[in-house]
């Protein structure tokens, strides 16, 4: 008589366990192996804007490109266009549309080691937001977009980009934005340097607002998702076109790994050759959340 029995309950049971086991350890390879290839794109895509900036500095006499507008449409002249940082008919604190913001700096007024292009102290707290000048870096437009589609966020200390003044020299610690952690701790600040670096010195900053896109603008120009407000990242997303509130250029950078904070930041970082990151907070010197 044939033994036509099957598995048992307890066998079946078995082999469930080791198959989820096996699926659960896929999908974690998985999802490790997507966030390498995200860090890997934005490793490339910040390298080679680096280059491109450090190009374009020496080529215009230590001068940084102004930022392009954020909701320019693809196809169009100002889509990846450099704008103009010597236009000042946007108050500081105010914004042109949703084309950029001008934040008010942290930089101390009178501060000797600005240097100043017009003798006009407070036209040095100036900082513009926008899109990354693609175009003016010679760079493709996918660069200037994040992993997720959206496009890099770009402030620059505005007299630092005024390509009016021929005798400018590019002064690293000149800047007037900064950059802390989520206790208030400058980044940009330096006082061990020789010349010590004071907070809100920083020349510039370019970000990504991450997966959740709090702020950002899409690929075609138009706003991806308003921000919620109540976050750790909310400073960086206030900053930006479009979004309520005070319009400062004071950015926050919360630890590696930390709940609640997505965005990857770059920023210019006295007394390396151009601009760095902090080299304390994640892997090659790249600040960024999960």
């Amino acid at each position: 008589m044939k033994n036509n029995s099957g598995f048992t309950l307890v066998e079946v049971m078995i082999v469930l366990i080791i198959f989820g086991l096996v699926m659960g350890a896929g999908f974690h390879l998985m999802r490790l192996y997507q966030q390498r290839a995200i860090m890997m794109e934005f490793k490339q895509d910040m390298s080679e804007i680096d280059v491109a900036l450090a190009a374009y500095v020496a080529a215009s006499d230590g001068v940084l490109p102004c930022p392009a507008a954020l909701n320019a449409v693809p196809g169009t002249a100002a889509h990846g266009a450099a704008g103009n940082c010597t236009d000042m008919s946007t108050a500081l604190g105010g914004c042109s549309g949703n084309a950029y913001c001008v934040l008010r700096g942290r930089g101390p007024i009178g501060n000797p080691a600005v240097d100043g292009r017009d003798g006009n102290a407070a036209n040095r707290l100036r900082v513009r937001i926008g899109a990354v000048p693609f175009r003016a870096l010679r760079l493709s437009s996918e660069t200037a977009l994040d992993p997720y589609g959206n496009r890099y966020l770009y402030a620059v200390t505005e007299y630092m980009a005024d390509d009016t003044n021929s005798d400018f020299i590019y002064n690293p610690a000149g800047g007037a934005l900064e950059v802390e952690t989520a206790a208030g701790v400058s980044l940009i600040a330096d006082p061990g340097a020789v010349p010590p670096i004071p907070a809100g010195s920083g020349a510039l900053i370019v970000y990504s607002t991450g997966p959740n896109s709090f702020g950002a603008f899409g690929r075609a120009g138009a706003k991806v998702a308003a921000c919620p407000g109540g976050q750790a990242e909310t400073p960086n997303c206030r900053a930006i076109p479009g979004e309520p509130g005070a319009k400062q250029a004071q950015f926050v950078q919360e630890g590696f790994g930390d709940i609640g904070f997505d965005d990857r930041l770059k920023f210019s970082f006295p007394g390396l050759m151009l601009w760095s990151a902090n080299e304390e907070a994640g892997p090659g010197g790249w600040l960024y959340g999960r």
